[in-house]
Parts: C-alpha cells; structure tokens; sequence
C-alpha cells in the first residue's frame, strides 16, 4: 500500500487554504471532464427551470404520481453518489416513484458530519434497508485530486477540501497502474462506505442485520452499475 507522500496532503494544510484564497490557476482543474459555454444567462435558467416544474406538473416525460406530502418516506436505499451532472440517480435505477430513493449529493462522494447526519436520518427514522456510495466514471473531483497529488497547481477556495479529502484514495492506487482513474474512484467510494459503516447508527443496523452497506461504480458511457457487495 502506498503511502501519502505529497506535502500538500499532509501537515501544512494552513499553506494549502492560504493557497486556495489566490485566483484560480489557468490550467483546468481536471481533464477527464468535457467543457463548454454557460448554457444561458441567470434569468434564462431560473425560465428553464419554471418551464420544467409546469412539464412536470402537467404530466412531464414521465408519468409520476401526484407530488404529496401525505406519501410516506420508505425509501429501498440511500444513495450517496457525486454531484456531477451527468450522474443522474432517479434515472439510473428507474425510480418512477417519490418515496423511492433517499439521495445526498457531493463532489467526489466527499462526506461530511452533515451527510453522515443526513444518512443516519434516512435509515433510523425512514429504515433505508441499503446504503451505497457510489462514484462514477470520469469522475472530475477524483481527477483533480490525482493532478494535485502528482504536484499540480493546489485547486482554489474550497475546492482544495475537496480534494484533499480524495487524496486518501489517491494514495492507494500506483502511480504507474494503467487504470489508475478507476482505481481512485471505487478506492474512494469503498473508502468513504467503511466510514459510513461506523456510524453508531448505522453500525447498529448492520449488527441485527437490517441494513447493509456497499460501493459502486456508475460507468457513464455504459449506463450499467456494478455494486460490490
């Protein structure tokens, strides 16, 4: 297992947010992500999202169920998964109802007290019976976290969190495996799915056997989902 070896990941973490205050560095943070222009303005998003909210409750793309509070929350798992745009998990799994998945969202399946809280909300008051983490192809966050490692420009304000909290993934994987992407992201994911298991909460659940815990990979180009288990 290889260790953390890049100062910047370790100690001197002070000179690593003081870094993160100066401009963002030309160069783009990762190149696994595709770019393009804004999409439109800021008034021209908030019609588009109006216009999607009235499809929707005329009947949309696909045919929901009516939105009501009355439903109940029992949702068949809680899904961790990236921000990223193109992972889209209510579509994934076919989920073609409201009560179905319980979802949180960040960059890079980077966790947090409140994601944890959020988790623990999910199986204690709602019974989630399964919880997965689960990263994605071309996955930007883990991208970016791996240039930073090999001695990349430190990515600006918060970010730097970001990938900081990857790098113990990163770390894992050698620098010469020819799919070292991959590797960082379900190192990362299964990374992230131990942690969650030791939640009080959640490792109460796992202990009589209402709940389990698993990693995944959502490989973008495929669509298919492998679950380790």
């Amino acid at each position: 297992m290889m260790k953390v070896t890049r100062s910047r990941f370790v100690g001197g973490l002070a000179a690593a947010f003081a870094a993160s205050a100066q401009p963002a560095a030309a160069a783009a943070l990762s190149t696994v992500d595709p770019v393009a222009p804004a999409r439109g303005t800021p008034a021209e998003a908030l019609a588009w999202l109006r216009a999607g909210n009235e499809r929707f409750r005329a009947g949309g793309m696909r045919r929901l169920p009516a939105p009501s509070a009355k439903y109940p929350q029992r949702p068949w798992a809680v899904v961790f998964c990236c921000a990223d745009t193109r992972v889209a998990t209510e579509i994934v799994f076919d989920s073609l109802h409201f009560g179905d998945l319980f979802v949180c969202r960040t960059a890079g399946e980077v966790s947090n007290p409140e994601v944890v809280g959020s988790i623990e909300y999910a199986v204690a008051e709602f019974h989630a019976p399964f919880v997965l983490v689960l990263g994605h192809s071309s996955c930007g966050a883990c991208d970016a976290a791996v240039a930073t490692f090999d001695g990349g420009p430190i990515p600006p304000a918060s970010i730097v969190s970001v990938v900081n909290a990857i790098a113990p993934a990163v770390s894992r994987v050698p620098r010469d495996d020819p799919e070292r992407l991959r590797k960082v992201i379900e190192v990362n994911a299964a990374l992230t799915a131990a942690s969650l298991a030791t939640s009080p909460i959640l490792k109460a659940a796992l202990a009589n056997g209402t709940l389990r815990v698993a990693s995944g990979y959502h490989d973008l180009a495929s669509g298919r989902v492998s679950i380790h288990v």
